[in-house]
């Protein structure tokens, strides 16, 4: 039996009693009241009924509240507030990374082509006098690279290119089988070069294997040229195999024509043929030379 159940017939019993004690009450005072002959009887009895009637609801349904109405709210709980998440995540998730975008080189034409392998070539085992004439140089000779090659020349040219930077593509060759009995090199443009890096580049290209190592001398506006040159001429008298093409003799008297705006580089197609085909010439084989294009 629930706790209401139990309030419940304890205010039925009280309502009994009151009954009860109403009727008795009403009983004695009536016998002493008596109403005159004629007069009309009041309802007591249906008054008494009522108000204990109502009595019982007001009494049942303060019970009802008592009962139903709900228990103590827990302090703690009340001051936390609603619950929220811990974290709350940003509008961008962090994971989320703008690319980012790689700069591409952009190579307009040969002449800006680096040609020389990234990678060390494979040895070759071709006998020395049946491999093809190799030319290495820099920005220079890189703008008749397609000239050369269309004269059966191997290029390994590149921009920038120092002295020393080419005594190690010179031995890399080497060590690859790649030179024959022809080399072109031009070397001393972009900085100064030290004796004894010539020196060592002539160590990779003996007489007794390599029969024609040509060099050009270099032409620019710039401190180190005339004691390069002066070097480059020398080797001619210590090396029996070492030819030189004047190349800044040629560009200082203006017979290179179509040179490009800075007076060193070459500018137009016939310069670039026009530096073919003194190499050709220099190195014997006069059937490769062709006419300048218009």
């Amino acid at each position: 039996m629930t706790l209401l159940d139990d309030r419940l017939a304890a205010a039925g019993d009280q309502l009994d009693d009151l009954i009860d004690n109403r009727i008795h009450n009403r009983i004695e005072w009536s016998d002493h009241h008596r109403p005159r002959v004629g007069a009309r009887r009041a309802p007591s009895h249906r008054r008494a009924l009522a108000v204990a009637a109502m009595s019982v609801a007001f009494v049942a349904g303060g019970l009802l509240w008592l009962n139903t109405r709900p228990g103590p709210v827990d302090a703690t709980v009340a001051d936390e507030g609603p619950t929220m998440p811990s974290s709350v995540p940003s509008s961008v998730p962090s994971s989320i990374v703008s690319p980012t975008i790689e700069p591409v080189d952009v190579v307009d034409d040969v002449a800006t082509t680096p040609l020389s392998p990234s990678t060390p070539a494979s040895p070759t085992t071709l006998p020395i006098a049946v491999r093809p004439p190799l030319a290495i140089g820099e920005s220079v000779m890189l703008g008749a690279a397609p000239q050369l090659q269309a004269g059966g020349f191997t290029v390994n040219a590149d921009e920038a290119r120092q002295g020393e930077d080419t005594a190690s593509v010179v031995g890399e060759l080497r060590t690859s089988g790649q030179i024959g009995e022809v080399v072109v090199l031009q070397v001393g443009t972009n900085g100064p070069v030290a004796a004894e890096t010539y020196d060592e580049i002539m160590r990779f290209l003996p007489a007794e294997e390599v029969e024609q190592v040509i060099f050009l001398t270099v032409s620019a506006p710039r401190g180190w040229i005339e004691p390069n040159n002066a070097l480059i001429w020398a080797l001619q008298t210590r090396y029996s195999n070492v030819k030189v093409l004047d190349w800044a003799v040629l560009v200082a008297s203006g017979q290179v024509p179509g040179l490009a705006g800075d007076g060193i580089h070459l500018g137009t197609e016939a310069s670039k043929q026009w530096y073919a085909n003194y190499i050709f010439d220099l190195a014997g084989r006069r059937d490769l030379v062709k006419p300048l294009p218009e």
